[in-house]
């Protein structure tokens, strides 16, 4: 993939990730309900997911903007966008969610992995300047 390529998908990661935590944080209970599931007993957990999604945005954003500066950003996000999945499968396993909360894994960490895998695995800097 190019460098364009990679800022566009940055920027639609932030964007995604800037939208979906405002609506985690100022709605705590949409989600919930439009999947049809038991709302959380503790809203405010999920409003400081949707805050910790925001900030990533913010950081999937700097990320964009600055191309050679951006693996250690988009290798946690990554690291963050499989083991969110691996979460997900063994709270399913377990009951205590519906098989339906994969329609959030499937927006929020499945559609990132090749972009931001090919970006870590063939990006090289275009910079050679020494990292202070």
């Amino acid at each position: 993939m190019s460098p364009t390529t990679y800022k566009r998908v940055f920027i639609a990661a932030g964007i995604y990730n800037l939208a979906f935590g405002a609506w985690a944080g100022l709605f705590p209970h949409h989600y919930f309900e439009l999947l049809q599931i038991d709302p959380p007993r503790y809203p405010s957990i999920w409003a400081c997911v949707g805050m910790i999604v925001g900030v990533y945005g913010l950081l999937y954003l700097h990320a964009a903007f600055h191309l050679d500066q951006g693996k250690p950003v988009i290798a946690i996000g990554l690291l963050g966008k499989v083991l969110g999945p691996i979460g997900a499968v063994i709270s399913v396993s377990r009951g205590e969610f519906p098989a339906t909360m994969f329609w959030l894994i499937l927006t929020n960490d499945f559609i990132w992995w090749v972009p931001f895998g090919f970006y870590l695995w063939k990006y090289k800097p275009t910079s050679t300047a020494a990292v202070r």
